[in-house]
């Protein structure tokens, strides 16, 4: 057995009978998990053409919800992946 780590270029395929809502929270949980900085994280996403646009806007809708800052402030779910200096 072997198993090899490549760079983590993970994708995603969504295909058209899929639950766009759900579909939707898993991209972008699993893309933005400690804000994108694991080697497991979603990386591309390959989506059915007859979903694709509703796919996209719930995505935005997602992340325009989520509470970027200061990630030792309450609710804060994506924090900075630097410091400010």
């Amino acid at each position: 057995r072997l198993t090899l780590e490549l760079g983590g270029n993970d994708p995603a395929v969504v295909l058209d009978d899929a639950d766009v809502k759900r579909a939707a929270k898993g991209l972008f949980n699993f893309s933005m998990s400690n804000t994108g900085q694991v080697c497991i994280a979603i990386k591309r996403a390959y989506v059915a053409e007859t979903i694709f646009d509703e796919v996209t806007e719930e995505l935005a809708k997602l992340a325009k919800a989520a509470k970027v800052g200061d990630g030792f402030d309450e609710g804060v779910q994506f924090g900075p992946i630097n410091n400010p200096q």
